[in-house]
């Protein structure tokens, strides 16, 4: 069985031969010339003048010793120490307890809900209806709950079904 000129193996076989013959060329070139030597180049030298004995006989200025104390460049200074501020104090727990919540009648004849409540720093007894201050807590009573609001913080005191607190 004989192959073909127009057969695809064989037409690629002979482009990467002529593709590898080309690439070898091209480095032999490149080899060549990397090793072609450089042209001479002749640099005249500057004639120095040795009719200089000294430094102070010369028409040079002196030397001012002063330029080399001069900083070079400025370091960055030292970071100053921050005083780190302190915490924000912790507010003070609510000490509040609550005892009992009644509906009373209020100026205007409409029933309103009240709330005792204890305070055992003072030891008094605080009777308040909604929309009163307790120290700088509002008070917010509901049927079988207080709140207790100081604008950054809520508690809520609840009344138990088996007649004691839970706060």
């Amino acid at each position: 069985m004989s192959r073909s000129t127009a057969d695809p193996l064989r037409l690629w076989r002979s482009r990467q031969r002529a593709v590898i013959a080309l690439g070898a060329f091209w480095v032999l070139g490149v080899i060549a010339w990397s090793m072609w030597p450089l042209p001479q180049r002749s640099i005249a030298a500057p004639s120095l003048d040795p009719r200089i004995d000294s430094i102070e006989d010369s028409a040079l200025p002196p030397l001012n010793q002063q330029a080399f104390l001069a900083p070079i460049w400025n370091p960055i200074p030292e970071p100053t120490p921050v005083e780190a501020a302190p915490p924000p104090a912790r507010p003070e727990p609510i000490r509040f307890t609550l005892v009992g919540i009644v509906r009373d009648v209020g100026d205007d004849g409409e029933q309103v809900l009240r709330a005792a409540l204890y305070d055992p720093t003072t030891d008094k007894m605080h009777v308040v209806a909604s929309g009163e201050r307790v120290g700088s807590f509002e008070v917010q009573v509901e049927a079988t709950a207080v709140v207790l609001t100081d604008g950054s913080r809520t508690h809520r005191l609840q009344l138990r079904d088996d007649g004691g607190l839970r706060g």
